[in-house]
């Protein structure tokens, strides 16, 4: 008696473990479309899928359990299985696509980049600036102070250096 007992708790222990353990299908999807070749990883069995050219996989899972799903240009995604008989998975792309960029030039004459750099650096050839230090008016003569200091001081001096 005690030896039926024990084979039959043996033979349905056996049944309710294989009774846990489902196969389940479905396919995997990226911006409405299916994706071949997408691998699927179930983390604590460590049962492995991979997509078919329609996109459907099949693999073997109990509740609970992880599954990875990994497919080149796109983010991993990761989902616990609750016992659905299909799963999609949709993956999001890993990169994200730019507008095209046109970059216009036009060539530019010399005498163009020696005003652009002047208005640029103005206070540079502001403060190195030595010419008309006498100013003739209609009222009289007078002696610019500004172009005096320009002409003696270091920072007068630093911005002629400059201009060269």
């Amino acid at each position: 008696m005690l030896r039926t007992t024990l084979i039959l708790f043996i033979l349905f222990a056996n049944l309710i473990a294989f009774g846990q353990s489902n196969s389940v299908a479905g396919f995997v999807q990226a911006n409405g479309q299916r994706k071949t070749s997408a691998f699927i990883l179930n983390q604590t069995s460590g049962a492995r899928a991979t997509s078919n050219i329609r996109g459907e996989f099949s693999l073997t899972a109990t509740q609970g359990d992880t599954l990875i799903t990994n497919l080149s240009g796109h983010r991993t995604d990761t989902l616990i299985y609750q016992n659905q008989k299909f799963i999609v998975i949709n993956l999001k792309p890993a990169v994200i696509n730019l507008k095209e960029v046109k970059i216009t030039a036009k060539k530019i004459s010399p005498e163009e980049t020696y005003e652009n750099l002047r208005e640029e650096y103005k206070e540079i050839y502001r403060k190195g600036d030595t010419k008309n230090m006498i100013v003739v008016s209609p009222f009289g003569i007078g002696i610019s102070i500004d172009k005096i200091y320009n002409a003696l001081s270091r920072e007068g001096k630093n911005a002629r250096k400059l201009q060269r």
